[in-house]
């Protein structure tokens, strides 16, 4: 299920390619990036790892399969410099939140439930507000602080020098390998 779709721009002078290969190089601690270039398309797959449990506090590593909500990713370029970044949810993450979302509204309604048919005071739905906050709270600080890593890999497309030494150094390379 696609969570994430934004289009980024390149900026003027950087490739696809480039971007790809400065994308594979940065370092974006606790998180390891892997990079899977699709052959002869303009194309590739990203895949996040949490390397570092610890640096991200109890809101963000524990609540969700691998500590990443996010886990894929594909990078699609669209020509005139424009790429799309998408991210989807795994499907254990996407269980184990919706379950966390119903069991929530499902409490909600049943205080909800009890409070008006038997009369007792609304101050009562406060807390319980206060309780099913606490419960998806780790759910949309990770949602959120995803978002702005997904917004930080994107944006790098436009930050990125062009260093037109760098992009022949590249392009040799590649032709010795490919012989």
């Amino acid at each position: 299920m696609i969570l994430y779709r934004r289009t980024f721009p390149l900026k003027k002078g950087v490739s696809f390619s480039h971007y790809l290969e400065v994308l594979d190089h940065m370092n974006f601690s606790p998180y390891t990036l892997v990079i899977e270039r699709i052959a002869r398309t303009k194309e590739a797959y990203l895949e996040t790892i949490l390397t570092d449990y610890g640096s991200l506090g109890w809101t963000n590593g524990g609540f969700v399969i691998g500590g990443v909500l996010f886990s894929k990713a594909t990078i699609k370029y669209l020509g005139k410099g424009d790429f799309i970044l998408e991210a989807s949810i795994g499907t254990g993450n996407l269980l184990m939140l919706s379950f966390y979302a119903l069991f929530s509204v499902f409490s909600l309604l049943v205080i909800f439930f009890i409070t008006l048919t038997r009369n007792l005071p609304l101050e009562n739905m406060f807390i319980v507000l206060f309780i099913l906050f606490i419960i998806l709270y780790p759910f949309i600080s990770k949602y959120f602080n995803e978002i702005k890593f997904l917004d930080r890999i994107g944006s790098l497309g436009s930050d990125i020098k062009a260093d037109i030494k760098k992009k022949n150094k590249v392009k040799k390379i590649v032709k010795t390998i490919k012989n």
